[in-house]
Formats: structure tokens, sequence, C-alpha cells
């Protein structure tokens, strides 16, 4: 039996533990669950992940919808009165797991969890979202959230390059300026990937964007009158360089355009 189906038949403290179980499984010590203290219990959280998002777990053993509009009401109440005397301050967003034998939430739970988000951002998974999330790469982690600035950043130039015939066609004049900008960005130690093949797509891309640059600059380019873009310049005034513009130089920039789109199928697979 795998923990999902695990998860489906248990309830109270054993869907608690499993939670704990799958988190664990998912994100290592970037999950920690929450040990009931004393008088102060567990001050509403039940678990923590990345030191910023907190997790509040309601899995009854009969799910009845006014308890749980109760239970939330309580813990929501009780979490924003422990932020007000000095716990939770680097917390960003309170996440319900919730337990039900159907499809979505109700309408009355939505609309509580859109009054919440008056105050604090909460948001709320049920037994659908946990199979998604036991299928998928971090998708609260910092890699994931990496992972979904990175394909934001670099969607549209990817693209760009995927279409454009740049032997015969004219190109944005500023396309170098901003592979260079991206490159220096995700060349920061705050954004590596801690997963190791999520970090070679990153370079693979940037290997094959900047070897395009030098390729074209190289056998040079000049700016059309009145416009932002460059044009290839033929150079061919010698066999041998005739010769490599019809031959050699076409094969290595259709090669990085493959690599491109082949990179940008990758990186698209890959689950958040």
């Amino acid at each position: 039996m795998d923990i999902i189906d695990e998860l489906k038949e248990s309830y109270g403290n054993h869907f608690q533990n499993l939670f704990t179980k799958l988190m664990k499984q998912k994100y290592a010590n970037g999950y920690q669950s929450t040990a009931s203290n004393g008088a102060i219990g567990d001050l509403k959280v039940d678990g923590i992940l990345d030191c910023n998002t907190a997790f509040a777990i309601y899995a009854p053993e009969v799910f009845e919808e006014t308890k749980l509009v109760n239970k939330m009401k309580s813990d929501f109440s009780g979490f924003m009165n422990a932020r007000s005397k000095g716990y939770w301050q680097n917390i960003e967003k309170y996440i319900f797991v919730i337990k039900t034998y159907r499809q979505g939430v109700t309408p009355r739970v939505l609309s509580l969890i859109t009054d919440f988000n008056k105050e604090f951002r909460v948001e709320v998974l049920t037994m659908d979202d946990l199979e998604i999330l036991s299928s998928s790469d971090l998708p609260f982690s910092k890699d994931g959230k990496l992972l979904n600035e990175f394909k934001n950043d670099m969607v549209k130039i990817l693209e760009y390059i995927i279409k454009r015939d740049f032997l015969a066609e004219p190109f944005d004049i500023y396309i170098f300026d901003e592979i260079d900008i991206l490159e220096e960005k995700w060349s920061s130690k705050t954004r590596l990937f801690s997963n190791i093949k999520i970090n070679e797509i990153k370079i693979d891309i940037f290997e094959n964007l900047i070897n395009l640059g030098n390729i074209l600059l190289n056998h040079g380019v000049h700016l059309l009158p009145n416009s932002e873009n460059l044009v290839f310049r033929d150079s061919g005034d010698t066999p041998e360089k005739g010769w490599n513009l019809r031959n050699v130089l076409p094969n290595e920039i259709n090669k990085i355009r493959i690599n491109v789109r082949d990179l940008l199928d990758e990186l698209w697979e890959i689950k958040q």
C-alpha cells in the first residue's frame, strides 16, 4: 500500500503522522512537524516547511462541514493570536490540510478561506492535492519557487530563439543583452537549485544561448537602418567563407535551436 492509499484509510493522529512522512519524503529536513508543548500546545501549527509555510491538519474519522468550519476558525484565530504575541513571525503562508471523501471543498469553506486571506495568506489542500504532491517535484520548496521564477524569466526568450531563423531574418538588437542579464541573475548563489537535474538544465540553457551569441557576433551582424533589429552580415567574400556560410554556420545555429527546444521541453516537464 502506497502512502496515498494509507492516507485515504487513516484519520486523526495517524493521518497527521502519514502526512509528516510524505512531507519528509519530499523535503527531508525542510519539513518539521510541531510537538505540543505543555499549556501553549502547538500554537495552531502542525508542521512547518522551509521556515515560512505553516500547515494545520484536519482529518476526522467522520467528516462534518460545520465541525470543519469551526475548527478552521479556531485554528486561524489561534494562529493569528500567536503571531500577535511574537510567534511564527517568519511564516508567510498558512495551509489547511483537509481530508474529505469528495473532490474539492464546499463553497462555505472556500468563502471562509477568502475571508481569511483578507488578514493573511491562507490556502487549502485536499486529498486530490496530496496525490499531486506525492507525484510532483517540490511544489512548496525553494526549488519549486525558483523553478517557477526561472520558467517565467526564460520562456519568452527561448521561444524567440527556437522560432527565429537568424541567418535569414532580422532579430532583436537587445537579445544578447537580455541573455547576459539573465545569465548573471541565475549565476547568483541565491538562485542555485538543490535539484541536480534542474541545475544542469539551467547551465545547458545558458551555454547554448551564449554560444549562439558568440557565433553570430563573430561572423558579423549589422544594424538595420531606422530600427532596433540586427541582421546577419553575408561575408562570404571568399570561397572558404562562402562554403562556411552555406554549410557549417546553418548547421551550428540549427543545432543550438534544437538544443534549446529540447531543453525547454525538458524544463516544462519538471513538475512543480
